[in-house]
């Protein structure tokens, strides 16, 4: 049996596979019996890690659907929070009892709420008309919801971006009919992937990799291919 992390014998120890934490990869499958290395034998290996590969993304689709709902469900309510918000706030501003220049943020106690501690001014001190828009505002705030700041590298799930994706995927050596760890790299859209459900293009066989390729699972017929 294939020792996890290490790499396996034959066509696979070519590969220059990285040791990774095996917390980042699902269960090793069963070890397949390699036979004799004929095409039969290979035919139903790769078979066999086909039916693996789906059914790891199979899981993995499910599992993204259920996130997205959950995801859609928390943006709602943080839609409809902020909707109430607005309105609680307009309706503070219109029966405020100082003047426009004489009403304090502390005057507006939801919007009070959200003055962050390492402020420096107190919001008791601010007019509630301090900052204009389009300027910087040299006042700190927090968001009452807990969510914190959204890091730059953080997209919406319906984003129409192309971004680089990984698969962390057991493969077959066809030679041993051990299993060791892969990563199958490609490019898709989020929206495809989140609300589309669309799985790795590797595991799938749109793109080729060591893992799927001619060359590594019948090397006798590639060698037979024409040099163009």
């Amino acid at each position: 049996m294939s020792i996890p992390g290490e790499p396996a014998a034959g066509a696979g120890a070519a590969l220059g596979r990285e040791r990774t934490s095996a917390a980042h990869w699902p269960p090793e499958p069963e070890e397949l019996d390699p036979g004799e290395g004929g095409r039969e034998d290979r035919l139903r290996m790769l078979r066999r890690m086909r039916d693996v590969w789906n059914a790891l993304n199979t899981a993995h689709r499910d599992q993204v659907r259920a996130q997205v709902e959950e995801a859609r469900e928390r943006q709602s309510e943080v839609h409809s929070y902020w909707d109430r918000h607005k309105i609680t706030v307009q309706e503070r501003w219109a029966t405020r009892t100082g003047g426009r220049g004489q009403t304090m943020v502390a005057d507006i106690p939801e919007v009070a709420a959200q003055w962050h501690p390492d402020t420096p001014a107190r919001p008791e001190d601010v007019r509630a008309t301090a900052h204009k828009r389009g300027e910087q505002s040299p006042y700190k705030w927090q968001c009452p919801l807990d969510r914190g700041p959204v890091p730059a590298r953080e997209v919406n799930f319906a984003a129409h971006e192309r971004m680089a994706w990984v698969c962390r995927m057991w493969a077959v050596d066809p030679e041993t009919g051990g299993w060791y760890r892969a990563e199958h790299h490609f490019d898709a859209v989020i929206k495809e992937r989140a609300l589309q459900g669309d799985g790795c293009r590797v595991c799938a066989g749109y793109v080729i990799d060591d893992t799927n390729s001619l060359h590594t699972w019948f090397a006798e017929i590639a060698a037979c291919r024409p040099v163009l």
